[in-house]
């Protein structure tokens, strides 16, 4: 290439060799062309400007030293994951717009080593007065209340002393209590005085409540709401669990919750049963496991007919709605859900009393 525009530069700046004899034009030209060659090889060509080693990140560096992961981000050979079996009961207030529940939640750390703390996302803290948020909110409310929670049955103290600040050097000092911090915020963490050992278990109860934040229009909502008082979309509701992997410093995805942001889970099972006013239609994630407890005779033989055709079918019209036709029970009667799933992410559920 450094030839050619060589001879070209040279031929364009000989305004005499297009009219000079053909053997005078032949001599310049060869000329020219071992110039080009000296040039050439008295000028090496420069490397390319792209890296041959690609970074990793430090994240993926630490897996790697593990064996979790291979240089890709690939799981390795001796990869984990968190795994979470939750079983949770609450209760829906249409009255008061409100949603309690109580939460047993299995840990099972099967990482190489101790968890010294649990980390907790409070997802509904987004909408209590005080909280950081990226966009503004369509409700404020108290957030998410929590009352209670225990680890292996031992209670955890809720409003703790504010730490002790340490000297510069200083170690810090391990809970001599189980204490949890950041309650009002979307992540809290306990302190535990026990680690969780390595590939060893820990069950934490919860009890909570919370209101469900209103959905003004047009906005959609965050991922969740209630829609006048006769939908709830109910999703980042109970206590969670935060992710625990191989990738972070320390186990644990710290970030807060701002809203407009994305986010993953643990895998696990859930158990959850849903106590609910009755004519309240209920959908959630996993499979019902009392249909004949909750839906109507009429009901139950809509569905069997559906789940054997492919054409659009209506289980509960306009004229179903209400206790006796859309839902078993009484008017003031209460009916309780119970739906399951062995593998998830997550847990959300919505119902409403006009379907």
């Amino acid at each position: 290439m450094i030839r050619k525009t060589l001879a070209a530069l040279a031929l364009a700046t000989t305004p005499a060799l297009a009219g000079a004899p053909a053997r005078a034009q032949t001599a310049t030209r060869g000329r020219i062309q071992r110039a080009a060659a000296a040039t050439s090889t008295a000028l090496p060509l420069p490397e390319r400007a792209v890296r041959r080693n690609i970074p990793m990140t430090d994240m993926i560096r630490r897996a790697y030293a593990a064996g979790t992961r291979d240089s890709t981000g690939r799981p390795g050979a001796r990869y984990w994951q968190l795994w979470m079996d939750y079983r949770i009961d609450a209760r829906f207030d249409s009255a008061s717009e409100s949603i309690s529940g109580t939460e047993t939640a299995v840990i099972h750390n099967n990482s190489d080593s101790a968890m010294h703390s649990i980390v907790l996302r409070l997802d509904q803290n987004l909408f209590a007065p005080n909280a950081v948020r990226a966009e503004p909110v369509t409700d404020i409310t108290d957030g998410m209340q929590v009352t209670k929670l225990t680890v292996n049955g031992a209670p955890v103290n809720l409003a703790p002393p504010p730490p002790v600040r340490r000297r510069r050097g200083q170690p810090p000092q391990p809970p001599t209590e189980l204490l949890a911090r950041g309650l009002d915020q979307t992540v809290a963490r306990i302190e535990l005085p026990t680690p969780i050992p390595a590939h060893g278990t820990a069950t934490l109860g919860a009890e909570w409540h919370f209101k469900v934040p209103k959905v003004v229009e047009p906005t959609r909502g965050i991922r969740m709401g209630r829609w006048a008082d006769t939908l709830y979309q109910v999703g980042q509701w109970y206590p969670r669990v935060a992710v625990y992997d191989d990738l972070r410093q320390g186990g644990w995805d710290t970030d807060p919750y701002l809203g407009p942001s994305e986010f993953y889970n643990n895998f696990g099972s859930f158990d959850v049963r849903l106590d609910m006013p009755a004519g309240w239609i209920v959908g959630a994630t996993g499979v019902l496991q009392n249909p004949e407890e909750v839906l109507t005779s009429t009901e139950r033989e809509r569905l069997a007919r559906l789940v054997a055709s492919d054409t659009q079918q209506s289980i509960a019209g306009p004229a179903d709605r209400g206790p006796g036709k859309s839902t078993m029970g009484t008017p003031g009667s209460r009916l309780v859900w119970h739906f399951k799933i062995d593998t998830a992410g997550d847990f959300a559920w919505g119902t409403s009393n006009q379907f």
